[in-house]
């Protein structure tokens, strides 16, 4: 057998296939385990055999006809496993007419369980096989693609006759085909994924290959349009590029064959990870401490922290060359220079070897500061570099159109690559400050698609400018969207990953400073000072109402949808009037009362923001201010302060003072579990404690995810305990996918109800994984459990290892959905259903902290 026999459950056909054939296997081993137990003969087993043997057959059936259809590793490999399918049947077969003649028979009953694992393995086998086959399909047309884009990237472009061209048109026109016929396969296969971050990658891969390919032929119209200019060519061969690019994707993503494969979100960003470990060594005893490696981790981290600020100010003296010069964002230097000063001499201190906790407490609040000012010189940065690569976008295309002026486009031209190259460093230091391992490689591939995007925006702008065509300008135009595709979709992904309300929080305190700017300027009569700072802040409120804008196309609630059209209709009334004033000042810049108006419609357009920021909707004349609907914030605010209290009296890391001793005792490892096992104790554990801090009346999510986590330590402790657990394992398994089923029905529901859209689809992925991962549970504990009555083989152990990671995986998937299924029940749709229904009953989250504090004020 080859190791793909043992990735069970990755696709839903597999699922569908094998869940109810293990379910029959794991009712034959609970039986024999029973009997066993109890001293017993077996039943007659003569029903449940002939179902597990017409299902053999059925697999039986379909693998020939598989052979006829398919390619000659198919043949072979479905040959194979067809052999060891008959032989299992045989097996399972004589177990049962020999236990209906001797119900006691103990060489019987240990056939029987041989024939049932032999029975998984082998249909395993026909199944991988065949879905192997799938694969190869679409690995052997992606290579076909491959060949023929290399046949035309590898051509002469001072060789070009007439008879090469048509030859280039026929492999360009052949290529698409290609691709046509691959993007087909894919798209078959896309639904079959039941890991949800590769059916992504592979649906966005497919997607964008259909459009890609489709530009090869425009990418040569414009070569041979342009007199076969070199910047033309470069162009065309970017474009192949890209398509070889999404071609490779494909075939990574679709040789993905384990549900848990995942190579796609790994790990954390760099200074994430490090503050990480940072903490990590400052929560452990003091004795514990590894010095020499907290000085290379907080060295590390600190040059990191510096590399960011030093990028922060680079874009700021960028952004004062073309204006007049001013702070047009947060000043963070300084502020930085102190933190990683005060973290200095805390080291320092440790390495005279005069820690103290005190003084562990005190470096790594400093390591929080530092964290936090790195987000805001992040957050900041990355609002300037995307206005500023707004910005030279609109002037390369304006210089395109009405300048003449080579070096005037040349400058253009260099200034856009500048400033997008700023905004992809400025992703990529999103990147690093992220603890979400799946967003961070999102933005990372979101920014080298913008990095592509960009430079052929470049190739574009120059092809048009020297070799002005209708065809160059269609490749610019299309170049154009692209870049702003990518652009946008690296925005979005930053505010996702910065938060919102961080982002606004950053705009609005850079707003206030060129408020102030604008203001004294002014007063100091110099209009055209106060001219520049106005139109920094109306780029900074326009930034702020287009994150604003992402924020109410991600929620359903009215409320915000309101707020933020109001507070954009009233943002342009008062700009329209700071700019009237602004210009009667300029007339007169020494007319006081003139100033005075100027700067009381300055602070009328600060004001305004402000307001906004704090939920309420502008103050509009003969209205009356209002907010977004208390009823609709009360959850949340109360669920703030909720963990704001907790947070003040949590217990240390390591206690269980929330557990009951009888239930603790379960996660207590012992010298006879093996060490691999002690690790699904462990995540069986986290799940217990992240779950005991709710309660769990009313709240089936809670309580299901408690005892799933007490039936799965119950479980792996009666792993070893040999043929005399082998019932309750299977019995555990059971149960374990039946509370996953539970918790993904309410999570589900709190999902379709929330009007955030970002929580729901993050919930409802975590809730696409537990079943798979329970169908793979109840196979791989029914393998195990019928291996216990023998000696171990090779294959038993690789299944055990298998069992720890998909009980880890499991344990991690439902602490997943706790916590995403309580973030959903604060954004719950309060309104009726279109059809009058009520809303879904609201389940209770309340923190048991809380419970006991008021039980104590009581």
């Amino acid at each position: 057998m080859d190791s793909r026999e043992h990735k069970y459950v990755h696709t839903v056909s597999i699922e569908k296939i094998l869940s109810p054939f293990a379910e029959r296997v794991s009712e034959l081993i609970v039986i024999v385990a029973d009997s066993k137990q109890l001293g017993t003969g077996l039943p007659d087993l003569s029903t449940q055999g002939s179902a597990v043997k017409h299902a053999g057959d059925h697999f039986h059936t379909v693998a020939l006809q598989a052979m006829n259809d398919g390619d000659e590793e198919l043949k072979e490999s479905m040959t194979d496993a067809c052999k060891d399918l008959d032989a299992a049947l045989s097996t399972f077969s004589e177990a049962v007419r020999s236990i209906h003649d001797d119900p006691k028979s103990e060489s019987s009953s240990s056939q029987l369980l041989e024939g049932v694992r032999a029975l998984l393995y082998a249909t395993t086998d026909i199944l991988s096989a065949w879905d192997g086959y799938d694969i190869r399909k679409i690995i052997v047309q992606a290579t076909e693609l491959l060949e023929t884009l290399s046949i035309i990237s590898q051509s002469n472009m001072e060789d070009w006759t007439p008879q090469n061209v048509r030859t280039i048109l026929n492999c360009i026109e052949g290529s698409m085909t290609q691709a046509g016929a691959l993007h087909a396969l894919v798209s078959e296969r896309v639904p079959e994924m039941r890991n949800t971050n590769h059916r992504k990658r592979l649906k966005t891969a497919n997607d964008s290959l259909i459009v890609r390919s489709r530009c090869l032929m425009t990418g040569m119209r414009l070569f041979l349009e342009t007199t076969s200019s070199p910047e033309a060519w470069e162009a065309f061969l970017h474009m192949i590029t890209e398509v070889e690019a999404l071609v490779q994707e494909i075939i990574e993503v679709v040789m993905l064959t384990d549900f848990e494969d995942d190579t796609y979100a790994n790990e954390p960003g760099a200074i994430a990870a490090g503050i990480q470990d940072i903490n990590k060594q400052l929560g452990s005893d003091a004795v514990d401490i590894d010095h020499d490696a907290l000085q290379t981790q907080v060295e590390d981290l600190c040059e990191l922290a510096d590399t960011v600020v030093s990028r922060h100010r680079e874009g700021q003296l960028l952004d004062e060359q073309d204006e007049d010069p001013m702070t047009a964002s947060i000043d963070t230097s300084e502020k930085a220079d102190a933190i990683l000063e005060d973290i200095k001499k805390n080291m320092e201190t440790i390495k005279s070897n005069e820690e103290t906790a005190e003084g562990r407490q005190e470096l790594k609040e400093n390591i929080d500061r530092l964290k936090t000012h790195i987000e805001t010189a992040t957050a900041d940065e990355m609002t300037a570099a995307h206005i500023a690569s707004e910005q030279s976008k609109d002037v390369l295309i304006n210089v395109i159109e009405e300048s003449n002026e080579p070096e005037k486009f040349d400058g253009a031209a260099d200034n856009f690559a500048e400033q997008a190259l700023r905004l992809v460093t400025a992703a990529e230091n999103v990147q690093n400050i992220s603890e979400d391992t799946e967003q961070v490689v999102k933005m990372r591939e979101k920014s080298n698609h913008l990095l592509m995007s960009s430079e052929q925006m470049v190739r574009a702008a120059r092809i048009s400018w020297y070799n002005p065509s209708e065809v160059a300008q269609e490749h610019l135009q299309a170049a154009k969207v692209e870049y702003e595709k990518d652009s946008e979709e690296v925005h979005k992904a930053a505010v996702t990953m910065l938060e919102t309300q961080k982002v606004i929080d950053v705009d609005l305190e850079a707003i206030k400073g060129l408020a102030r700017t604008a203001s004294s300027s002014a007063e100091r009569g110099y209009p055209a000072a106060a001219r520049g700072a106005c139109r920094k802040m109306m780029k900074r409120i326009t930034h702020i109402l287009y994150v604003a804008t992402l924020e109410k196309e991600n929620t359903t609630e009215t409320a915000v949808h309101q707020l933020v059209e109001k507070t954009s209709a009233e943002v342009a009334k008062r700009n329209n009037e700071m700019t009237k004033s602004l210009r009667e000042l300029a007339a007169d810049p020494k007319d006081q009362p003139k100033v005075k108006s100027f700067v009381e419609k300055v602070n009328a357009v600060v004001a305004t923001i402000e307001r906004f920021r704090e939920g309420k909707t502008p103050m509009v004349q003969g209205e009356q201010s209002e907010g977004v609907d208390d009823t609709k914030t009360k959850a949340a605010e109360q669920d703030i302060q909720d963990k704001q209290e907790e947070k003040d009296e949590e217990d240390p890391p390591g206690v269980t003072a929330e557990i009951k001793p009888s239930v603790a005792s379960l996660f207590a490892v012992t010298k006879s579990i093996p060490d691999n096992q002690k690790k699904a104790v462990n995540a069986a554990f986290k799940l217990h404690r992240q779950a005991s801090g709710w309660l769990d009346e009313n709240n089936p999510i809670v309580s299901t995810a408690q005892k799933m986590s007490e039936v799965t330590a119950r479980m792996v402790k009666d792993s070893a305990k040999g043929a005399a657990g082998m019932g309750d394992i299977v019995r555990h398994a059971r149960e374990i996918a039946k509370g996953g089923d539970v918790v993904v029905k309410h999570a589900r529901q709190l999902a379709m109800n929330c009007t955030d859209k970002r929580l729901r689809e993050n919930l409802l992925g975590i809730c696409e994984r537990i079943p798979t991962i329970g169908v793979q549970l109840k196979i791989l504990t029914s393998v195990q459990a019928s291996s216990l009555s023998r000696a171990k083989t090779p294959e038993d152990i690789q299944t055990d290892a298998m069992l720890v990671v998909n009980v880890q995986n499991l344990m991690d998937a439902v602490t997943k959905a706790l916590n995403a299924s309580h973030a959903a029940a604060l954004k719950q749709n309060r309104t009726p259903t279109d059809n009058g229904e009520p809303a879904p009953a609201r389940l209770s989250w309340r923190r048991k902290s809380m419970a006991r504090k008021k039980k104590t004020a009581a």
